[in-house]
């Protein structure tokens, strides 16, 4: 691979001008292009599953990343009551709302208030009212009973919700999603092969 020295918006840096013709690339046009698979691939934000360019319409890489967090309060709410900090959501119906242990001090996005969605088990829960610092709240009244308990682990980001898909809802990239956790989480690495 070669390069220029050179100058962008007054910071220095190394321009590619070849990185095709030398035998490497990078994910993102890895994935786009057989041509282009080499012998040395930068991996990047492929590493955690994000689909390595916004062009594919379908991801062709697995999900490794797994955030989860147990309902830790149940609540049974009355029709046109409000959840959350400014009264952003107001119940339609009779609700049960279940409060989950983590928020923007965590890295998930305010941005998601009254738009994200946490899974538990195949089962979607809508998150409701506004993501505060330490909390957020879903909407679990359209899940079977028996799913939604005191303890029970909600997918946050999963198969059912990837880093990708949390993006869409908040007009950025899934590299964004991941890097905007906290150290607040334990971090567990699983080699499953």
């Amino acid at each position: 691979m070669s390069g220029v020295l050179g100058n962008v918006e007054g910071k220095h840096c190394i321009l590619i001008d070849d990185i095709v013709d030398s035998g490497q690339t990078i994910s993102a046009v890895s994935a786009q292009r057989e041509e282009y698979h080499f012998d040395l691939i930068r991996i990047g934000a492929a590493l955690y599953g994000i689909n390595p360019s916004g062009a594919l319409l379908n991801n062709p890489l697995h999900n490794p990343v797994r955030l989860t967090a147990p309902i830790i309060q149940l609540q049974e709410l009355s029709a046109e009551d409000y959840i959350g900090y400014n009264m952003t959501f107001k119940t339609d119906r009779n609700s049960i709302i279940a409060t989950l242990p983590l928020g923007y001090a965590d890295g998930y996005s305010r941005a998601l208030s009254n738009y994200g969605e946490v899974f538990i088990d195949s089962y979607r829960a809508p998150v409701v009212g506004r993501i505060s610092m330490d909390l957020i709240t879903i909407d679990v009244t359209d899940l079977p009973p028996e799913k939604f308990f005191l303890g029970q682990q909600v997918e946050i980001i999963g198969n059912n919700c990837t880093p990708d898909q949390i993006a869409n809802i908040i007009n950025t990239i899934g590299y964004e999603v991941l890097t905007m956790m906290g150290n607040r989480y334990k971090k567990v690495y699983k080699n499953d092969s």
